[in-house]
Order: structure tokens, then C-alpha cells, then sequence
């Protein structure tokens, strides 16, 4: 889920109504995964990691857990909040131009990419 979550971040989880562009505990596949509520259709979702090139595909609303409410980074261990209405718009819409740009960075020729060895400069 990066950059919205980073290895090692705790998460508060929430029971509520979830919102699109929420970061939700999903049940996918037989596994749990926090990903983010990208659309819904009657009583479906569609679930979609930030960093995944493709989404998760669509899942009933009862697989939908929890909300995740707030993160608790590693440096500092304050808590920021996950569920404003800010910060939902800023990941739906900074999710698919980070995946964009990535994929940009990743088709320039390997000489260009400079010294860090292929990894872009904004996915720290």
C-alpha cells in the first residue's frame, strides 16, 4: 500500500460503513489484505492495492472487515489520519499517477535511470 502505508506501520481498524477511496481490511482470495475501496457497485467493491499495477478485482461488501481509520508511522509513532475526506481524494488520486509514473520510469533505458539503479526517486 505504498506510500499510503509503510513496512512496519500499525493501523487502527474501525467496523463502519466504508467509504469509497477507504483503506479497508478485505478478505481476497482466502487471504487478508489492506487495500484501497476504489468503486462500488450495489453491494460490490472494487479493491485496488496503491502500489499494484492492477487492481484486486471486485468483492461482495461483507468482505469488506474494517476501515482503517489512522496509521502510526515507524520513525516517529504519531498517528495520522487514513479516513478524511482529504486524504481519500489524495489517494484516489495520487494512486494511478504514482503507478503511471512509475511504469514511465521503469521504459526509460536503463543508462538514463541514473545512479539509483532503476528505482525511481519518489518511491522511498
Amino acid at each position: 500500500m505504498r506510500p499510503t502505508l509503510r513496512p512496519g506501520d500499525g493501523v487502527r481498524l474501525e467496523r463502519r460503513a466504508p467509504r469509497r477511496g477507504d483503506v479497508a481490511l478485505v478478505a481476497v482470495g482466502g487471504r487478508l489484505v489492506l487495500h484501497r475501496l476504489v468503486r462500488r457497485r450495489s453491494d460490490r467493491w472494487l479493491v485496488w492495492g496503491d502500489a499494484r499495477p492492477a487492481p484486486d478485482g471486485w468483492v461482495d461488501a461483507e468482505a469488506v472487515l474494517a476501515v482503517a481509520t489512522a496509521r502510526r508511522t515507524v520513525p516517529d509513532g504519531r498517528w495520522h489520519p487514513l479516513d478524511g475526506r482529504w486524504q481519500r481524494l489524495g489517494a484516489l488520486l495520487g494512486a494511478p499517477l504514482a503507478r503511471a509514473a512509475r511504469r514511465v520510469w521503469a521504459a526509460r533505458p536503463r543508462a538514463a535511470r541514473g545512479a539509483q539503479g532503476g528505482r525511481p526517486p519518489f518511491s522511498r
